[in-house]
């Protein structure tokens, strides 16, 4: 995960984490939006649009994201 102005987080814990402190900042909903995804072999690639909403239900940040799937189960 590459969130903006700070450092990158590897692993399910360490996203977990993050999504849990912002949501204790007062964030209350994050939607995403899938805008295309590609296959190759046992890996998928996804681009796509993100809204968060924070605790008053204005737009906090909006943005582009990408996320890199991997099947682990086919190796």
């Amino acid at each position: 995960m590459l969130p903006a102005n700070s450092d990158f987080f590897q692993g399910t814990d360490a996203i977990r984490t993050f999504w849990q402190d912002a949501i204790g900042t007062g964030l209350k909903d994050i939607t995403l939006q899938a805008i295309e995804v590609e296959t190759h072999g046992d890996t998928a690639i996804e681009v796509g649009l993100y809204t968060i909403v924070g605790s008053d239900g204005s737009v906090a940040d909006k943005g582009k994201y990408i996320i890199i799937w991997k099947n682990e189960a086919s190796q």
